[in-house]
């Protein structure tokens, strides 16, 4: 699920970026290769966020799920990703983007189960 949520996010990202240089720079063209590739990039990137919550708390009992199992700790990560890099416009903040949504895929799977996310 993190490889397919970093994905879309990656692609996302990349045809966002792309349509906005071209709006700024009209003899530039979209490149769906790109996003493509970005695309890939960003479903590894989310791959990789889709386990670090179990990583961090590994799941050796039903009531495992912890504090890197809550939003609270996803909304730090946001915050902290959006002022380390809110003005940056390079391929890291699309990877940057997968590898939240990634970790976020997870906390949306987890919480759909019975025993759910701590409150």
């Amino acid at each position: 699920m993190g490889a397919l949520a970093g994905a879309v996010g990656g692609g996302v990202y990349s045809a966002v970026r792309q349509y906005e240089a071209t709006k700024d720079h009209p003899t530039e063209e979209f490149d769906v290769s790109e996003v493509i590739w970005d695309s890939a990039k960003g479903g590894a990137v989310g791959a990789v966020a889709g386990i670090i919550p179990d990583v961090l708390e590994p799941p050796v009992s039903p009531n495992h799920r912890g504090f890197f199992h809550s939003v609270p700790f996803l909304a730090a990560l946001v915050v902290a990703a959006t002022m380390l890099f809110g003005r940056s416009k390079t391929a890291l903040l699309g990877l940057l983007f997968s590898f939240l949504m990634g970790y976020g895929s997870h906390l949306w799977a987890d919480g759909n189960t019975p025993q759910g996310l701590p409150s």
